[in-house]
């Protein structure tokens, strides 16, 4: 498996100390940005990894991206992303109740779909979709 980033590149992406499970996170980052990317066509390393040092870059900002986005979310596909959450709570007379149904949803959804940066940064590199600019 081909592994895109590492908690040094995650630390410098975010300006904050990685998590203690920063290689699980960024594993299965890697696995969405490979998955996502597995169409596109780049000149690669012995290791696989592209050679070309602006997509290689890409590749690992949008992994650096798509944990980021976990973390933010408060949501870990590598253990709790289906947990459920406190879904009421009362404070001198104000409640708030919160949809767990959807909150769930949106869970899930965040856990397993790559986040808009990291497509952003992948398509902006030319990993994903086509080049409008060249002819066939």
């Amino acid at each position: 498996m081909l592994v895109y980033a590492n908690p040094a590149a995650l630390e410098a992406w975010t300006g904050e100390p990685a998590p203690d499970n920063a290689v699980q996170l960024i594993r299965r980052a890697s696995t969405m940005v490979g998955v996502a990317t597995r169409a596109a066509r780049y000149e690669v390393t012995p290791a696989g990894l592209p050679s070309d040092e602006d997509q290689s870059d890409a590749m690992r900002d949008a992994v650096c991206a798509q944990v980021n986005a976990w973390h933010v979310a408060g949501v870990d596909p590598t253990g709790d992303a289906l947990t459920a959450k406190v879904t009421a709570s009362t404070i001198d007379g104000a409640s708030v109740t919160l949809d767990a149904a959807t909150e769930a949803a949106d869970r899930q959804r965040i856990a397993v779909t790559l986040c808009s940066d990291a497509w952003d940064i992948l398509t902006l590199a030319g990993l994903i979709g086509g080049n409008p600019w060249v002819m066939p």
